[in-house]
């Protein structure tokens, strides 16, 4: 794993793979977002998105990597520092392996953590290192628990990376890609850090953000009433996002399958 140079998720030329399966299902609604997601999990796992080879000269630049926020080691931190809940987090370049491991860690995988301790712990791993990562690209992202969805929806992806693979796999780029500049500018990190049962999500126990994400979505809507419930989803968790950990975070896709309930009928 790489510590990248600062980067900041908010700069133009990066973008995070929740944001762009949101613009992705508005700009063709016969494409669901869970769908989008599970392509990108997919394409991250069968290595289609990793960093150059090691010996590229150009291999730390920040276009050439995944973004994921990770727990800074306590050994980086002052004592006040370590002992914050939630801990501090810093951006680093990752590719598949990294990604694994932390979504072991994190409890984050599908299944139980001790059926995956095989093949990502070192010291039990009776697996080749690809055997995991193999093994969740085939896995549907629906499939995953709400704290794996989130991590893969916060990931961090340079758009001209995103536009390379598009070109790859011979398709078209989509609008938000072709209308806006790619470069991978510069800057510090950005860490992203009343209820009524009508409005609850679906088939899941509601998370401890679940009353603000309503809050929000709602006087979103309020002030912007032209966006579609798919923008207003993303940007209410986006903003749930700065207040709550990802633990107490509902995902995105169980956002938009509760919009009716928060907002009525009505399409979008």
């Amino acid at each position: 794993m790489a510590i990248t140079d600062s980067i900041s998720p908010l700069d133009d030329g990066f973008m995070r793979f929740g944001h762009i399966a949101m613009l992705m299902a508005e700009e063709n609604e016969q494409r669901a977002y869970e769908d989008i997601m599970d392509r990108f999990k997919r394409a991250v796992f069968a290595g289609e998105l990793e960093p150059p080879h090691i010996f590229t000269p150009d291999r730390d630049n920040p276009v050439n990597w995944l973004h994921m926020e990770i727990v800074i080691p306590p050994f980086e931190l002052t004592r006040a520092q370590a002992e914050l809940e939630p801990r501090p987090k810093r951006f680093y370049g990752v590719g598949r392996e990294t990604i694994v491991s932390v979504l072991y860690t994190s409890n984050a995988l599908p299944g139980r953590a001790e059926q995956w301790s095989q093949l990502i712990e070192p010291r039990g791993r009776s697996a080749e290192p690809e055997e995991a990562p193999r093994m969740l690209a085939a896995i549907p992202f629906r499939e995953f628990p709400d704290r794996g969805r989130l991590e893969f929806e916060a990931l961090v992806v340079p758009k001209v990376k995103l536009s390379g693979w598009f070109e790859a796999q011979g398709e078209d780029l989509p609008a938000f890609l072709m209308d806006k500049p790619q470069t991978s500018g510069s800057g510090s990190i950005v860490p992203v850090v009343g209820e009524d049962i009508s409005t609850r999500p679906p088939g899941r126990p509601h998370k401890p953000a679940w009353p603000r994400i309503v809050q929000l979505v709602r006087e979103l809507r309020d002030a912007n009433p032209d966006w579609q419930k798919k923008r207003l989803a993303y940007e209410a968790w986006q903003l749930a996002r700065r207040e709550f950990s990802e633990a107490e975070l509902p995902s995105v896709a169980t956002i938009q399958r509760s919009m009716v309930g928060i907002l009525g009928g009505g399409s979008g």
